[in-house]
């Protein structure tokens, strides 16, 4: 089972599919109804959790980052900061943080 859910994270960390992320999170800085924020935050959750699982060992700084971002984006225990001001910040930089993974899996 550990095999298999290692196996679908890298298969989710390609080039390619890391651009889903980046523009759901380009998207998400535009204002929409809830229901296009719930699903923001399933695909970066579902992202940040193939992350942390599927990065090598010696980038431990970018597993926990994804990991943080990960639990800020849960669907299961949402987290509510209020605003979309903090939103805002927030998506930009998890945003960036795809953006440099995407750029590292060349």
């Amino acid at each position: 089972m550990k095999k298999m859910i290692d196996t679908f994270a890298k298969k989710l960390l390609t080039n390619n599919l890391l651009i889903i992320p980046i523009i759901v999170l380009i998207i998400a800085l535009y204002p929409f109804n809830t229901q296009f924020y719930m699903l923001v935050k399933i695909i970066v959750f579902i992202f940040g959790i193939a992350a942390f699982i599927g990065l090598p060992d010696n980038m431990k700084k970018e597993k926990y980052t994804f990991l943080i971002s990960a639990f800020i984006y849960n669907p299961i225990f949402p987290l509510y900061f209020g605003t979309r001001f903090i939103w805002i910040p927030i998506n930009l930089l998890v945003l960036y943080f795809f953006w440099k993974l995407r750029k590292s899996m060349k």
